[in-house]
């Protein structure tokens, strides 16, 4: 009852009773209302007690819950996150709200701390994210983290299960993805480097857009916990191919960046006013993805790092 209530049961449907099997002392024959719409939150209580009893779970005129149920159990991956930076924070927190058990890792103890607070298993070393992990994501600022993580002296590659997925969402040069790729396949252990792009903003809004490099197989065993987090999700081609097209992408990015900024500034040196300018330049030939959402000049746009105090 206790957890049933923990999880918000709200009213619209009713279960005519629930009996508890497994402790012969235990019988709850309380009406319990629900909405249909929180099934699988339901199915989770239903799980939680069952395995809290060592027992099964019953439940009488609503076969609804039981399909629920089955769904749940059969689409729930426990995830481990390694890397809760201004990416890979909200990046796992979209996996929270899918209802997914995310267990995760972060040197930092703050960022661990937040990401615990809204659900996550926070957890002591990056070996300790692993215990039953259907995949990993690792999400490092560089690729000396990336090889240090997973090949290093203390590296989790000799501790991830072979059923496991890997997936390195990291912007790291191609080499390193490689290496990585090669000691997993020779563990026999799927792995994928996914580099993301749409900043921030797009982690925060699950709007990401993935790159990913690895073999077709293996992407589709992950794309629902891709398309969790992101609207866009491209296969670049073999092992490290992901990495390569992010360069590619960056490559031209920072053309634009520095063009629209460099544009930007030549305008308001001649008295131009940075908005006004930034919507002429949006709606003609120079338009750009800088000028749509991630707009260099200070004070233009807001939600972006120039608009940052």
């Amino acid at each position: 009852e206790i957890v049933l209530n923990q999880i918000g049961i709200k009213t619209k449907s009713t279960i005519d009773s629930l009996t508890i099997f497994g402790n012969p002392n235990i019988q709850l024959n309380k009406t319990l209302k629900i909405s249909p719409q929180e099934d699988h939150r339901v199915a989770m209580a239903f799980f939680c007690l069952g395995q809290l009893l060592n027992g099964k779970v019953e439940i009488n005129n609503f076969q609804t819950v039981n399909t629920s149920f089955s769904k749940f159990l059969t689409t729930m991956k426990k995830i481990g996150f390694i890397g809760l930076g201004n990416m890979g924070g909200p990046m796992a927190c979209n996996l929270l709200k899918a209802q997914h058990e995310v267990a995760v890792y972060d040197i930092v103890p703050s960022l661990l701390e937040s990401i615990s607070e809204q659900g996550g298993i926070a957890c002591k070393s990056a070996a300790e994210v692993l215990y039953g992990a259907d995949l990993v994501i690792s999400m490092l600022p560089a690729s000396q983290h990336v090889e240090s993580l997973y090949l290093g002296d203390e590296g989790i590659m000799p501790l991830i299960d072979t059923s496991s997925v890997i997936i390195d969402c990291s912007t790291i040069s191609p080499a390193s993805s490689k290496k990585v790729s090669a000691a997993a396949q020779a563990r026999g252990i799927a792995v994928l480097d996914t580099p993301v792009s749409g900043g921030v903003v797009g982690a925060i809004a699950g709007s990401l857009t993935f790159i990913v490099g690895g073999t077709e197989a293996d992407l589709e065993k992950v794309r629902p916990i891709l398309e969790i987090m992101g609207n866009n999700i491209f296969h670049a081609g073999a092992a490290g191919a992901g990495q390569v097209a992010k360069i590619c992408n960056n490559m031209l990015l920072s053309v634009l960046m520095t063009g629209t900024a460099e544009a930007l500034q030549l305008g308001v040196n001649n008295g131009l006013d940075a908005k006004v300018l930034s919507e002429i330049m949006r709606k003609s030939s120079g338009g750009n993805w800088a000028l749509e959402v991630y707009n260099p000049y200070p004070g233009v746009m807001d939600n972006v790092p120039a608009g940052n105090d």
